[in-house]
């Protein structure tokens, strides 16, 4: 969202402000808003990055999908959440009057701070970073005036500082893909279950010797755990930690909770159709009228 609802006053405004809120990067980055600042209206979550090794703060369903996309991705280097325009306030000629006007409470005159969902750095040629700027919103808020003039204040400013800008909306979202990932995320480093780094390795090569794809992954498990006196499950923990490290490959784009198939029936089963990468399902900003 670019914009919450919520007790805003101008104490507040400098507390964020000295508490270095929507600073730093990687790990060192705070974003603007916690889940703890207000009430969504979806499903807020905090979850810690594979690729920041932060917790970071999802205020819907949709945020926290598309956050899996960007997990997954291994083009993507740095997620900043809930990333608030700052330099906005210094920029105020690339906006208008009524666009002006939007930046502060009519009643109390305390400036607003507009948020952008994702401030995502990406690899790019010969070494270089680029950033991506994406807003997450549902298609039906799209004719509301303020939702309007809130995209286009974010177009400006970022076409301002030369950053790609873009409005995700969930109907492009893939939803099985992100799911998916959501399955294995917990399982990407096997320490935080208890797990020392020399038992994961040893239980990793037994697991990938003993792997056939065109065996159901149940009974694979289950016969690893049976034959390595094991715990129930601890094979299943494994298989996610791979599949979750792509060290087996598998069709993400199928529902790959079906362990009672095969990885080679998961990987010749359906898929959703046009998202296959990132521009197919992050781009949305072109179809939004500019306002005059």
């Amino acid at each position: 969202m670019s914009r919450y609802r919520y007790d805003w006053t101008l104490s507040k405004l400098h507390r964020f402000l000295s508490e270095g809120r929507g600073k730093g990067k990687g790990s060192e980055y705070r974003p603007w808003l916690t889940v703890y600042d207000l009430s969504s209206r979806g499903r807020a979550t905090r979850v810690l990055g594979w690729k920041t090794n932060r917790i970071h703060h999802l205020m819907t369903e949709n945020e926290l999908l598309y956050f899996y996309l960007l997990e997954w991705n291994d083009e993507v280097l740095d997620i900043r959440e809930q990333y608030p325009l700052l330099g906005l306030f210094e920029m105020q000629h690339i906006l208008d009057t009524r666009l002006l006007k939007r930046l502060y409470n009519k009643k109390t005159g305390v400036p607003y701070v507009i948020i952008t969902t994702f401030l995502i750095t990406v690899s790019g040629v010969n070494g270089k970073h680029r950033y991506i700027a994406r807003s997450i919103k549902d298609k039906s808020d799209f004719n509301k005036p303020i939702v309007q003039d809130l995209f286009e204040i974010q177009r400006r400013y970022w076409e301002a500082n030369g950053i790609d800008w873009g409005v995700v909306i969930p109907e492009l979202i893939p939803r099985v893909k992100a799911k998916n990932i959501e399955w294995l995320h917990p399982f990407r480093d096997l320490t935080k279950w208890g797990f020392d780094v020399d038992r994961v390795q040893r239980l990793s090569e037994r697991f990938l010797y003993a792997f056939n794809e065109y065996e159901p992954v149940r009974d694979i498990c289950m016969r690893f755990d049976f034959l390595n006196k094991l715990p129930k499950g601890t094979g299943l923990t494994i298989y996610k930690h791979l599949v979750a490290n792509k060290q087996i490959r598998i069709n993400i784009n199928s529902r790959i909770t079906h362990t009672d198939l095969s990885v080679q029936e998961l990987n010749h089963s359906t898929t959703e159709m046009g998202m296959e990468n990132e521009k197919a399902y992050c781009e949305y900003a072109a179809s939004i009228q500019r306002n005059e």
